[in-house]
C-alpha cells in the first residue's frame, strides 16, 4: 500500500468516524440501540442538527491545522491560533468551552505581540488547573502527518499546539501519545501495532496518569470502553480497536456506538485505523456521503509532499 493512501485514509477515517458520530452525540449506549439499533451509517441530525454526512469541530480544526502547517511546515503558532479564531468567529454549532475561553484568551495575548499558548494556560487556570477535554487531541492528526520521521518536532508541536486550548498535562501527553502511534503506524513494518508500553513510558514523566492510562487499555474489553469527553477517555477508546486488531469499519462502529462523545471518539479511532489500513479500507458508501471529501483528500495530499520534502 502506497503511503499517500495511508494519509488519505487517516484524515478520511477521521472525518467518517466524525460524522458517524455527530448525530448520536450525548446519548448513552443503550439510548442509541433502542433507537436505532447499532449505527452504521451517516444520519446527520443530533443535537446540533448536523446535516447528514457532515463532519464536526473535532475534523474542521484539524482541517484548520492542516491548512497551517501546509504554509508553514515548521509550524507556526499564531497562524494556527488564528485559522482557529477566524473559524470560531464563523459561529459554529458545537465549540467546546475550554477551546473557546483559550482561543478568546489566545487572540488578547498575540494582540499584544504574545504566545498564544498564554490563552490556554489562562483559561486552564480559570477553572482551577482541573480541565482535561479532549479538544486538543481530536485535531492533532496533521501534526503526526507531517512529523512522523521527525519524532523531537512531532512532539514538541503536538504539545504546543495543545497549550494553545488545552495547557493540562494530561491533554498535552494524550496529544503526543497519539501522535507516537500515529508515526509508529505510518513509519514502521508492524502492521499496525502499537507499542503501548513504549508510548506510556514517552509521556510519564510530563503525565505519570496518562502513560497509566495508556497501559490500561490491555486490560479493557469493550464493555469497559469509556467514550467520554475526558482526553484520557478518547485517548484509550482510540487506541482500544488497535490493541484488538479490529477492521477499520469495526473498530469506528464498535467505538460510534459507544455513544457520548461519539464523534469525537470515532474520529480519533478513525485517524488511527485510517493510517493503518488506508483509503480503500474506508466503506464506499461512507466516502460517497461525506461532506468536504475532496478538501479532506487534498489536505491529506498536501501534507504527504510536504512530509516528504522534510525527509529529503
Amino acid at each position: 500500500m502506497e503511503l499517500r493512501e495511508r494519509y488519505r485514509g487517516c484524515l478520511l477515517a477521521m472525518a467518517c468516524g466524525d460524522a458517524l458520530g455527530a448525530g448520536i452525540e450525548f446519548m448513552a449506549p443503550e439510548a442509541i440501540k433502542a433507537r436505532f439499533g447499532l449505527v452504521t451509517d451517516f444520519a446527520g441530525g443530533g443535537p446540533f442538527n448536523w446535516p447528514v454526512g457532515a463532519h464536526t469541530d473535532d475534523t474542521e480544526m484539524a482541517l484548520c491545522l492542516s491548512e497551517s502547517l501546509i504554509e508553514h511546515p515548521q509550524g507556526d503558532l499564531a497562524d494556527i491560533a488564528s485559522r482557529w479564531l477566524t473559524w470560531l468567529k464563523s459561529d459554529p454549532p458545537d465549540v467546546g468551552n475550554l477551546t473557546r475561553d483559550g482561543l478568546i484568551r489566545a487572540q488578547s495575548y498575540m494582540d499584544q505581540g504574545e504566545d498564544p499558548r498564554l490563552g490556554g494556560k489562562g483559561a486552564w487556570e480559570a477553572t482551577g488547573c482541573d480541565s482535561a477535554g479532549n479538544g486538543s487531541l481530536m485535531r492533532v492528526a496533521p501534526v503526526a502527518l507531517l512529523f512522523a520521521q521527525h519524532p523531537e518536532r512531532m512532539l514538541q508541536l503536538a504539545d504546543e499546539t495543545s497549550q494553545i486550548t488545552h495547557y493540562d498535562p494530561r491533554c498535552r501527553a494524550s496529544c503526543m501519545v497519539f501522535c507516537l502511534a500515529l508515526a509508529e503506524i505510518l513509519t514502521s513494518d508492524t502492521r499496525g501495532v502499537v507499542d503501548l508500553k513504549a508510548l506510556a513510558d514517552a509521556v510519564r514523566e510530563l503525565s505519570e496518569v496518562t502513560a497509566d492510562a495508556v497501559l490500561s487499555v490491555f486490560d479493557l474489553d469493550a464493555g469497559n470502553v469509556s467514550t467520554t469527553g475526558y482526553c484520557l477517555d478518547t485517548l484509550q477508546a482510540a487506541l482500544w480497536p488497535m490493541d484488538r486488531a479490529l477492521g477499520l469499519e469495526e473498530g469506528i462502529v464498535t467505538i460510534v456506538n459507544l455513544g457520548y462523545d461519539a464523534d469525537t471518539c470515532g474520529a480519533v479511532a478513525g485517524a488511527l485505523l485510517g493510517a493503518r489500513d488506508g483509503e480503500g479500507a474506508i466503506p464506499d458508501r461512507w466516502l460517497k456521503g461525506l461532506r468536504e471529501a475532496d478538501r479532506i483528500r487534498e489536505a491529506a495530499d498536501r501534507l504527504y509532499e510536504q512530509a516528504a520534502a522534510l525527509k529529503d
